[in-house]
């Protein structure tokens, strides 16, 4: 004789076949056996439930997607992973090239001759312009007479400077970086400890 239990079976995250194990749940209780699962107040009950117990089963998938690599979609989830594993996610590189300036005739004909931070080239190439920056200081002394900067490197962009004010009452507060295109290579972090620093 086969044995009936008053088990609720959670295996299946379909709506209607978790809607039909409700029914067969409720109808092997002693106090819903005589309920018409088919009215319209049972049927509204058992559709919120199965819809909300279907909504749990598609979150719990999710979420245990996330929780790894080789499964994860939202690049937030894969960023997470990747720091516990000592990996930092790549950023876009910007194009460095190495060049040669040569400075006629100085004001002055200084002992020595600097090229700041942020210097900019602009190259023209089909018709396309592109920017280039120094990205440090850089400083010479004169060969014969001749002021020569070689094999400097630049970078294609701009230089920008973004500043935060931390807040002393937020102990877990995050600086985000808004330009999806910065070259993490080039960043420098500098803190200011006080308005006088």
């Amino acid at each position: 004789m086969a044995q009936t239990t008053n088990r609720l079976r959670v295996t299946e995250v379909d709506f209607n076949e978790i809607k039909a194990n409700l029914k067969t749940y409720l109808q092997s209780q002693d106090n819903f056996k005589d309920y018409n699962f088919e009215g319209s107040a049972m049927n509204t009950l058992l559709d919120v439930l199965s819809y909300n117990t279907h909504y749990n089963a598609v979150y719990a998938n999710m979420v245990a997607n996330e929780m790894f690599l080789d499964s994860a979609v939202k690049r937030d989830s894969v960023v997470s992973l990747a720091k516990h594993l000592g990996y930092t996610p790549r950023s876009s590189t910007s194009s460095t090239a190495r060049i040669n300036v040569t400075v006629n005739n100085p004001v002055g004909n200084p002992s020595q001759l600097t090229m700041p931070k942020g210097t900019v080239f602009r190259s023209r190439v089909n018709d396309t312009n592109y920017q280039f920056v120094t990205t440090a200081d850089v400083t010479i002394v004169p060969t014969e007479g001749v002021y020569t900067f070689t094999n400097i490197d630049v970078k294609e962009g701009t230089l920008l400077t973004l500043q935060y004010t931390k807040d002393s009452q937020n102990t877990a507060q995050r600086f985000l970086l808004t330009d999806d295109n910065i070259d993490t290579s080039t960043l420098k972090v500098k803190v200011q400890n006080s308005v006088a620093d």
